[in-house]
């Protein structure tokens, strides 16, 4: 019975998180008429926009894999920048020898009355992830606490590293609260070819 509960609260937040993203694809279409002036408290200053260099379409590998980190293989992706410059968007199809992996959706959006980026990861195999943003070492690192079992609680901390190449996602895990770190992942995404 617990179990079940566990999976309706699962099944509330899906939903929840895939309203909020039917929302923001509906007011992204609406025809909105040309303002004269910008507000005051704009996107155009936003803390996203020191992501914009993820903004293309992309191809990404994994590698470095823990046991812990999950599965992941290749990744084709588009990642806009989306309601004036307020949030990217990126749309990650991912797969491993040829069979789909997953397909998700991922939202950055900076939210001023924390003065923080929040990260929101949703994916057809039911995952639904949020990380708080802090700004430390001259970029933006995403937290989340990552639940196992009764024994297992660790803090998951995603990072975007521009390059010549494109950028790299660097995913470390941790066991003891912070004290030490533990590479779970490294994706590094290129320009895509047409």
């Amino acid at each position: 019975m617990e179990e079940k509960g566990q999976m309706n609260k699962v099944w509330w937040r899906y939903l929840l998180v895939v309203v909020f993203l039917s929302e923001i694809m509906a007011a992204q279409q609406a025809q909105v008429a040309p303002q004269a002036s910008i507000p005051v408290n704009s996107c155009l200053e936003s803390e996203v926009h020191r992501l914009d260099f993820l903004v293309g379409d992309w191809t990404s590998a994994t590698s470095d894999l823990t046991p812990d980190s999950g599965t992941h293989g290749n990744g084709v992706n588009h990642i806009k920048a989306s309601l004036g410059g307020c949030a990217l968007i990126q749309h990650r199809y991912e797969e491993k020898n040829g069979k789909k992996l997953f397909d998700s959706i991922v939202i950055w959006a900076f939210d001023a009355s924390t003065n923080r980026l929040r990260e929101f990861v949703i994916s057809d195999d039911l995952h639904a992830q949020v990380y708080e943003g802090i700004w430390e070492s001259d970029g933006w690192v995403f937290y989340r606490d990552r639940i196992g079992n009764a024994d297992q609680m660790w803090l998951l901390r995603v990072r975007y590293v521009q390059n010549p190449k494109g950028f790299t996602q660097i995913a470390e895990l941790t066991k003891d609260r912070g004290k030490t770190w533990t590479k779970a992942s490294s994706t590094d995404y290129v320009p895509r070819q047409r």
